[in-house]
């Protein structure tokens, strides 16, 4: 009996006590250019083994995402947002207020010292991508009192970060984009600056630099109106993006729709109409949707 219990003692003492890989360690490992395998099946312990950066794809809401900024990052996008709170002078990362507020975690927990400790390792997030990722800032909270706690949050990062000096771009790492609540113009008023500011339709023909402002977004349902559910099958939802994508680009910017049908049917004929950005909680599909030849113009005016 003794000789079969001593190698289950010797299994319980000194058996495999190996940790789960860092994820930092794991997009550090990734960010390289290798054929990427199918993601679907996408899980924290059997990441994509590399990463190619999705031009067009952006992490809504990141922070319900499991893990939150990794998955995203094992999945290479380059547009990442999490939602902020301000409460008793904390950045709480939430859509809502939460009910235990001092259990939740702040925007520097979550996103802003990961991600400085992979830029500080290799200065680049993606190896075939050298211009800056950007993190999307929603806040949901008062925009002034909001937007000067983050000032003070993003001291310990500036290097990380793109910055604007008298309006000329000295890019980073990341580039921060304020959406959601957002003071316009005291951060247009700024002779240095450290984040950029995700337009409105309303913000058109104001004047706003394209660096100031390089994206317009608006919600799919509020373009569509009530004929959302008909899609392609009314030719005024047509001609209402058509609409937005015109006026939006004619100033230079980005164009991009949040809460959009996470379908591919919708995600072809709004790149064949022009939306730059495609907003979407479901990471892996929206990745293969783009790392595949049906996110192509050509492909997309066939099938629209």
């Amino acid at each position: 009996m003794s000789k079969l219990l001593l190698p289950i003692i010797f299994l319980f003492v000194f058996g495999n006590h190996s940790e789960k890989e860092n994820p930092t360690e794991a997009v550090l490992k990734n960010s390289v250019i290798l054929p990427i395998e199918n993601s679907s099946n996408y899980s924290t312990e059997n990441a994509p083994s590399t990463v190619y950066s999705l031009r067009r794809g952006c992490s809504h809401n990141d922070y319900w995402q499991n893990p939150p900024l990794f998955k995203a990052l094992n999945l290479g996008y380059i547009y990442i947002e999490a939602d902020i709170l301000l409460i008793k002078d904390r950045l709480v990362v939430a859509h809502r207020r939460p009910l235990f507020p001092k259990k939740a975690k702040d925007l520097e927990e979550l996103y802003l010292k990961p991600l400085f400790e992979i830029y500080q390792k290799q200065g680049y997030f993606y190896k075939d991508h050298s211009s800056p990722i950007f993190l999307m800032i929603d806040i949901k909270t008062e925009a002034e009192t909001t937007y000067a706690k983050l000032l003070e949050m993003i001291q310990p990062y500036k290097s990380m970060l793109t910055s604007f000096v008298n309006g000329v771009e000295v890019p980073g790492g990341i580039t921060l984009i304020i959406t959601g609540n957002r003071p316009i113009e005291t951060i247009a008023a700024e002779s240095e600056r450290w984040a950029a500011i995700d337009g409105r339709p309303i913000d058109l023909g104001k004047g706003y630099p394209l660096n100031l402002m390089p994206m317009v977004s608006e919600k799919y349902s509020t373009i569509l109106g009530w004929t959302t559910t008909f899609g392609t099958k009314s030719p005024r939802n047509i001609l209402k993006v058509q609409d937005f994508v015109s006026k939006v680009q004619s100033e230079g910017r980005l164009t991009r729709l949040w809460k959009i049908p996470e379908k591919v049917e919708a995600w072809n004929w709004l790149t064949y109409h022009g939306i730059d950005l495609l907003n979407t909680d479901n990471l892996p599909k929206l990745h293969d949707y783009l790392r595949s030849a049906q996110s192509t113009p050509d492909f997309a005016k066939k099938n629209k």
